[in-house]
Formats: structure tokens, C-alpha cells, sequence
């Protein structure tokens, strides 16, 4: 009774099992409450920590010291921690418990457990969200990309054709992204991803170097904007997400493939009929940088507030290959590169403190251009590339000329 009455506002009665399952102790604990095998203490060496006594009931508390500092404390997690700290003085429960209680009482974790074990109900939210939106060239703009590749225009030619036909939308409170669960992720996932979703299956460390994209299809196929989070430098993916929190950023494209995908380059293909198929969209762009924890409702929150309260330090930036071959300020258009900070809300990438672009930096955006065969439609040798953000389209040697946009 005393673990009722002392702890009974941490663990409501709507958490079912969680009281009763306290005072049974660890042996009958609900699957999210469960000690590590051997190879995720291996995976994760602070998980290690926490099995060792009096060492988690100090992070416990450090983290409850370093959640009050903050200009806006999270208290939901702060009763979570003290939550964590009680359980160490717990008869019976101790350590083991604490790995899985925050998981256990975040009941859209509960939710996407449950919805992922019931294949059912995965293809009737696939039904119920099916939408065909995969993105199309604009004609004009696709005639362009065509002409900047044949050397019939300069780039700044190309830029203000997309900026009359494809302009750039900003997002506000009328098209601000909807906070979608982790059952919306599993929904809009396909098969082999949905055991990688974070704070579900996936534990990132504060700190860790990633990349952070979208996932597209999710997006094409069911109206989904999926979080994806990879090893940094290219590398596979970690985790999906409803969120992402990064800092000290960088922003990497590749500018041939993003005029490729914007002329839509006909390329070889055994697979296909006719042999032959366009470059379509693809994931080209990345947002890398140093990966922390955040609470999804809140993140999802601030970036409201960030666009409600129009903050001079935060940036919207865009990334669309039909557009330009670099991410960029939607605002002004210009190339971002640099950030401090980077909160990623589905479409909405909120950027703090954007660096200005270098000379060297700018120099570096160049496209292949060249020739295509009339009678295949192919691509002809490329013997020659231009900057992208040139005045005149060409290099000139005292370097670049206006960038206006």
C-alpha cells in the first residue's frame, strides 16, 4: 500500500499493470520492463551504467538538476525520472524496472507496439491513408533544367524560370505539418523498416553524429512525413522518427543528381518494357549533424511557436530538386550550408542561426552539362560543368558574379 499511495500519481490507473505489477515486483513485468540481453548492453554503453547500484539513481537525479535549468523544463519527464529514482528504493524492482518505465508509461509507444503486432489493423490504416502524390516536374521548369543542361541558358536564366513557375512556399499556420503517432510511422513504412522505430526500438545517444532525411515513399504513398535517421556519412539507416533535434549542421546535396532528377535524364533499364526510364525523385539531400533526445509533443510544439512568433535566429529551409541543386533559405532562396541548431518537423526544416555561404562553398555547386542523342534520348559524354549559382551560367576567373536570386 505504501507504494500506492506514495507513487500512485506516477503511475495512473489508465498505464494498465503498472501498479499491480510494482508490487508483484520484476519477475511479472509487463515485455517493455525487461532487462537487456548481452548484446544491447554491448550496443549501448550507458545502458551498462544502469545496472550498476547507486550509478543510475545519480543519473536519475542529474538529469531531473539538468531538466529544471532549461528555459522550458519538460515536468512530464522530470516525473518520469523521479519515477525512475523511487523504483531504486523499491523492494524487488529496482534497476530493472527503471530500464523500461519510461518506455512503459508513454502510451503511444504502447500503441505502436500493439498496432505493429496486428497485421489487421496495419493494412486497413494502409487502406484508409493509400494517396498517389509523387511529385511531377512543372513543364516550364523541366524545359529549363533541359536547356541549362545543353548550354542554351545560364543558370541565373534557370533560376528565374523556376522562380516564375515553381516559387517557393513557406509554411505557416494554416499548412503547418499535423503531429502524426509512431502507429502513423509503422503504418507508412514499409515491411522491413518498422523494427527500427526510435524510443520504440531504437536508442540514440545525445551526441551521436547522423543524418537526418525524409522518407519518401511514406510520404508518396500514404501523406506520412517519417523522420529517417541514419549513420552519418551515407550510411543506413538507424531509426524512423516523428522528430528530429540536430546541432552543429551541415546541409550536403549533390547538384548533378538534382539536375538530373529535374529534367527527368532518361537512363538504361533491363527491368523496365521499354528499357528505358527517367530519373525520378530520390533522397539526395541530408541534413547531418550531432543527434539529441527530445520529447516529439514538445519538439512539434516549439517549431509551432518558432513559426507563430516569427524568430529572426530561426531559418525555414527547403530542399527540392526541381527547384535548385543545394538546400535553401525559403525565404531568399539562397543556399544554406551551415546551422547551429536544426529542428525537423516532417516538411518543416527549422534552421537557428544559419551561416552565410562561403566563396568556396558556392564554387563547389557545379552541374555536368553536355549533349543528348536525338535518336535515343540519351544523355551524350559530359565535357564540361558550370556553377550553379553563377550570374552568366560559366566560371569566370575573378570568380562569382552576382548571386542574386
Amino acid at each position: 500500500m505504501a507504494i500506492e499511495n506514495e507513487m500512485g500519481a506516477l503511475f495512473p490507473e489508465d498505464v494498465e499493470g503498472s501498479s499491480s505489477a510494482l508490487r508483484r515486483g520484476n519477475r511479472d513485468l509487463p515485455q517493455y520492463i525487461r532487462k537487456p540481453t548481452e548484446e544491447e548492453i554491448k550496443q549501448n554503453k550507458e545502458l551498462l551504467t544502469d545496472f550498476i547500484p547507486g550509478v543510475s539513481e545519480y543519473k536519475d537525479v542529474e538529469s531531473i538538476r539538468t531538466e529544471l535549468e532549461k528555459d522550458n523544463p519538460s515536468y512530464k519527464n522530470i516525473a518520469l525520472d523521479t519515477a525512475g529514482l523511487l523504483l531504486g528504493v523499491v523492494p524487488g524492482v529496482g534497476d530493472l524496472a527503471r530500464q523500461g518505465l519510461k518506455k512503459f508509461l508513454n502510451k503511444d509507444v504502447e500503441k505502436a507496439v500493439q498496432f505493429r503486432n496486428d497485421p489487421d489493423a496495419i493494412e486497413e490504416w494502409k487502406k484508409i491513408n493509400q494517396v498517389d502524390q509523387k511529385q511531377t516536374p512543372v513543364p516550364e521548369v523541366k524545359k529549363a533544367a533541359d536547356d541549362l543542361y545543353l548550354g542554351k541558358i545560364t543558370s541565373q536564366e534557370f533560376r528565374n524560370t523556376v522562380k516564375n513557375f515553381q516559387p517557393i512556399e513557406l509554411i505557416d499556420e494554416t499548412n503547418f505539418p499535423k503531429f502524426i503517432e509512431k502507429k502513423d510511422i509503422i503504418g507508412a513504412l514499409g515491411k522491413n523498416k518498422r523494427d527500427k522505430i526510435l524510443d520504440v526500438d531504437v536508442d540514440i545517444p545525445d551526441g551521436t553524429r547522423v543524418g537526418s532525411r525524409l522518407d519518401i515513399p511514406a510520404y508518396e504513398n500514404f501523406d506520412t512525413w517519417v523522420v529517417s535517421i541514419h549513420k552519418a556519412n551515407k550510411g543506413d539507416a538507424l531509426a524512423y522518427g516523428q522528430v528530429a533535434v540536430l546541432k552543429d549542421v551541415n546541409f550536403t546535396s549533390s547538384a548533378t543528381t538534382a539536375l538530373n532528377i529535374a529534367r527527368q535524364k532518361k537512363v538504361k533499364d533491363k527491368t523496365s518494357n521499354s528499357g528505358f526510364r527517367n530519373t525520378g525523385k530520390s533522397t539526395i539531400g541530408r541534413i547531418e549533424g550531432d543527434f539529441y533526445n527530445s520529447d516529439p509533443q514538445e519538439t512539434w510544439a516549439k517549431a509551432l511557436d518558432i513559426i507563430k512568433n516569427k524568430n529572426s535566429e530561426w531559418t525555414q529551409v527547403g530542399m527540392n530538386p526541381y527547384r535548385q541543386s543545394q538546400f535553401y533559405n525559403k525565404e531568399t532562396g539562397m543556399p544554406v550550408f551551415e546551422a547551429e541548431e536544426v529542428i525537423q518537423v516532417g516538411p518543416l526544416v527549422l534552421a537557428k542561426n544559419v551561416k552565410k555561404p562561403t566563396r568556396e562553398q558556392l564554387k563547389k555547386l557545379r552541374v555536368r552539362v553536355g549533349g543528348i542523342d536525338p535518336e535515343t534520348g540519351l544523355d551524350t559524354k559530359e565535357n564540361k560543368s558550370i556553377r550553379f549559382f553563377n550570374q552568366g551560367g560559366y566560371p569566370k576567373k575573378d570568380g562569382l558574379m552576382s548571386l542574386k536570386y
